[in-house]
């Protein structure tokens, strides 16, 4: 099983502790101090090591402050992206769900389709397609596997993600961690799609010392998408899964529809809640005959002596009381994946046509991400706004691809 190097890793956090005990730039705190908490939560999760993090800092409650302040601005910055192109979102996803109703777009997962692999073909499927970009792509990657920069099989991940790539800026180092322990096309997909992350980071944010908060940058996942959809499209155009290849393109699609139809429901509610990690709650009181509830003393209330209601979270109305919950949505995600996946499809259809035309539209759009706004991205792929909003270039690809499944598994 591929596994990060622990001695490595503890080096790395080594380091990075001292330097923050020491007194080092509030810019190396702001960008470094969430990925060691990440990264020492590995460490202890899988060798059962892990540094304290109390005393880290001499004056801790200033340092909390200046990370409170700076996660809240960049809160701010994210909602500013999400309100100036709401508009452009809604077209766009509202879109590409028409459009697969329009075909009857059906998800196949079909995962016993799925070629399986040793070890050894695993790592040397995935370092082949990466060297079709280049030498600079490669080497980015094989770094990752030859300095044992990746872990499989990881327990704590939650929140159903299949992994995640974190890094220290200060030290351009960077590790993979992914929840899968076995391998085959699935995994090896979830593998390139981090490894579009540490390309990010190898190419962009380490030579550059880029500063680009994760909470802000709202283009993050289009490197990793890219390579994702990348590799599915290796794996069918080199035989080597086939099938396997079109069930994983086929649930891409069909997170990307999850992704735009939630942001729909977000879009059409007038009263939403935004919370500090990106998240939206709806309300959706629910309604009790009044002889169901007790009334305590101290405001709070129960239904049917077992639910508790905080003081504040219900309202009465003649004989009837509502108590308020919330249906949650991953606001930011579903923005992020939603957008990266739909980059994505164009960016490889341009590759199709040109690996070096895709290689310099790819590179300016992760390098010019903070500065440019939404609409100078998308011009960076030679499409009108118009064509990218309407999905015109990639309708015939999906609606083929969907043809050729429906056709083998019999599903109409």
């Amino acid at each position: 099983m591929i596994k990060i190097d622990e001695k490595h890793l503890i080096q790395d956090l080594y380091f990075t502790r001292n330097s923050f005990s020491s007194g080092v730039s509030k810019d190396m705190i702001k960008n470094d101090y969430a990925e060691f908490v990440m990264l020492n939560d590995v460490l202890a999760n899988t060798f059962h090591k892990m540094f304290k993090l109390e005393h880290i800092f001499k004056n801790s409650s200033e340092i909390q402050k200046m990370i409170n302040k700076y996660q809240n601005n960049n809160r701010l910055i994210f909602l500013d992206f999400a309100f100036s192109n709401q508009e452009l979102l809604h077209q766009l996803f509202s879109n590409y769900i028409n459009y697969l109703s329009s075909i009857d777009f059906k998800h196949m997962p079909y995962i016993e389709q799925i070629r399986r692999y040793n070890e050894k073909d695993f790592i040397d499927i995935i370092l082949s397609y990466f060297s079709s970009y280049g030498d600079l792509y490669y080497k980015a990657v094989k770094k990752y596997f030859d300095e044992n920069r990746i872990h499989m099989g990881y327990k704590d991940i939650g929140n159903n993600t299949a992994g995640f790539y974190s890094s220290l800026i200060w030290l351009s180092s960077g590790y993979i961690v992914s929840m899968y322990n076995g391998y085959n096309s699935w995994s090896a997909t979830s593998f390139c799609h981090e490894l579009g992350h540490a390309i990010d980071a190898e190419t962009f944010v380490f030579p550059q010392q880029k500063v680009i908060p994760t909470l802000s940058d709202m283009l993050i996942e289009i490197p990793s998408t890219t390579f994702e959809l990348g590799f599915l499209d290796y794996l069918h155009k080199n035989k080597i899964d086939i099938k396997g290849s079109e069930i994983i393109y086929n649930d891409r699609l069909m997170l990307l529809r999850d992704s735009a139809s939630n942001y729909e429901v977000i879009y059409n509610e007038d009263d939403v809640m935004v919370e500090l990690n990106g998240d939206v709650l709806i309300s959706c009181p629910e309604k009790y005959p009044i002889s169901r509830i007790t009334f305590n003393t101290d405001g709070t209330a129960l239904v049917d002596n077992k639910l508790l209601c905080e003081k504040g979270s219900f309202y009465i109305d003649g004989e009837d009381v509502y108590v308020n919950k919330y249906r949650v949505y991953h606001y930011r995600d579903d923005m992020l994946y939603g957008l990266g996946y739909y980059f994505a499809l164009h960016l490889n259809m341009i590759k199709d046509n040109s690996m070096e035309e895709f290689k310099k539209i790819f590179n300016s759009i992760i390098t010019s991400r903070k500065e440019s706004s939404l609409v100078e991205i998308i011009e960076k792929l030679g499409i009108s706004l118009e064509d990218f909003i309407s999905g015109k270039y990639i309708k015939t690809k999906i609606e083929n691809d969907n043809l050729v499944l429906k056709k083998r598994y019999n599903v109409y």
